[in-house]
């Protein structure tokens, strides 16, 4: 593993300190994990979304608090499937 790789993984185990500058982060695609979220939610906002495609569209987000459960939130207003 190359020392940017191993500085990413890193940044990822420890984003408050790797990324104490972020303070929005979306994730989707996949489901967010429970110790993932509680890392990432603490000093951001960070929010879970979902959809057919989310890198494109997502019908379905909501924010992530530390310390409680993740869900993949409300849907988006103004959307609908095949729109």
């Amino acid at each position: 593993m190359s020392a940017a790789d191993a500085a990413a993984r890193d940044g990822l185990r420890r984003p408050a300190r790797r990324a104490a500058d972020l303070r929005f982060v979306y994730a989707g695609g996949e489901a967010l994990a429970e110790d993932l979220a509680a890392r990432w939610a603490r000093g951001r906002w960070l929010e879970n979304g979902y959809g057919p495609t989310e890198c494109s569209v997502t019908v379905v987000r909501g924010r992530v608090r530390e310390g409680r459960r993740v869900t993949l939130g409300k849907p988006v207003r103004d959307t609908r499937p095949g729109s």
